[in-house]
C-alpha cells in the first residue's frame, strides 16, 4: 500500500499498544517487502498515517523486510502505528520533518527503526519491544546513518522480553556538521549499550536528560572508532541504578 502525498490513511486502534486482531490490522504475505509506504513524491509533501497494526503471515521473519518505510515528505504525521514480524520495524528514507506518536514495534530482527536521513525527527510516548511471551531480539533498537540534524525521543520505554538488545542508539556511519541527538525521560533496559558508534562517526552534540537507564554496559560505546568526537555531551537528571556513567576511555566532549 502506498499513501501518496496529501493523503491520510486512517484505521482504528483498540488501545496505545494494539492487540493483534483487535485493531485495524494489515497482513502481508511474506514475499512483499514493504507493505505499507508514506510517499511525499518529488515536492517532500505531508503524508498522515493512524490507527494501523502491520504485520505478516506465519512467524518467520524474511531478511531486508520493513513493515512500514517513509520517504520524500515534510510534515509527515504517523500516530498509532504498530509493526511486528518483520526485519525492520520503520525504516525512514530521505524526509525532511515527521513526528511518530504513540508508535509500538516488537519482534523485529535488525533493527526497530532505521533512519537513513531527515531535518527533524521527533519520536513521543513510543514503545520498543513489548513485555510477555518472549519473541524476536533485535540487533539495535535505533540505527541512524546518514545526514540527520535534528533526533528526539522522549516520553518512550525500551524494554524487548525477547533477549538483550546490543545497542540502543547505533551512530552507523553517521555524520552532520549540526546533528543534535536528544533523549529525554525515557527508560531503558534490556540493552546492553545506550549509545554505540562505528565506521567513523563523528557526533556533534548529545543531550540526555531525566532518563532511567537499567544497562549492563557503557553508556557510550565505540566499536571500531576509537577516537568518536562529540563536540558537546550532556547528561542532567539521569537515574543511571548501578550502571553509572561509564564512557569508552577515548571519548571526547
Amino acid at each position: 500500500i502506498t499513501i501518496p502525498a496529501g493523503k491520510e490513511l486512517r484505521g482504528w486502534a483498540s488501545n496505545h499498544y494494539m492487540t493483534p486482531g483487535f485493531s485495524s490490522t494489515i497482513i502481508c504475505d511474506n514475499g512483499v517487502q514493504e507493505p505499507v509506504v508514506l510517499d511525499g513524491g518529488g515536492g517532500n509533501l505531508p503524508v498522515t498515517l493512524r490507527g494501523i497494526d502491520i504485520t505478516r503471515a506465519g512467524t518467520s521473519i524474511p531478511a531486508n523486510t520493513k513493515g512500514f518505510v517513509i520517504r520524500n515528505t515534510d510534515h509527515a504525521v504517523v500516530e498509532d502505528v504498530q509493526t511486528h514480524h518483520h526485519a525492520i520495524g520503520y525504516q525512514i528514507e530521505s524526509q525532511l520533518r515527521m513526528t511518530m506518536n504513540r508508535i509500538c514495534t516488537f519482534d523485529v530482527s535488525y533493527a526497530h527503526v532505521n533512519l537513513l536521513g531527515g531535518i527533524e525527527v521527533l519520536f513521543n510516548d513510543c514503545r520498543f519491544g513489548r513485555n510477555g511471551a518472549a519473541g524476536v531480539c533485535p540487533v539495535s533498537y535505533f540505527r541512524i546513518s546518514g545526514n540527520v540534524d535534528t533526533f528526539r525521543v522522549s516520553n518512550s520505554v525500551f524494554s524487548d522480553n525477547a533477549g538483550m538488545v546490543t545497542h540502543a542508539v547505533l551512530f552507523d556511519g553517521y555524520s552532520s556538521p549540526n546533528g543534535i541527538f536528544m533523549l529525554t525521560n525515557n527508560h531503558f533496559e534490556q540493552v546492553t549499550h545506550l549509545l554505540v558508534t562505528n565506521h567513523q562517526t563523528m557526533v556533534q552534540r548529545v543531550n540526555l536528560a531525566h532518563n532511567s537507564i537499567n544497562i549492563p554496559g557503557q553508556i557510550i560505546a565505540a566499536t571500531d572508532d576509537p577516537n568518536w568526537d562529540f563536540q558537546e555531551f550532556t547528561m542532567v537528571g539521569n537515574n543511571c541504578g548501578s550502571t553509572g556513567l561509564q564512557c569508552f576511555p577515548n571519548v571526547n566532549g
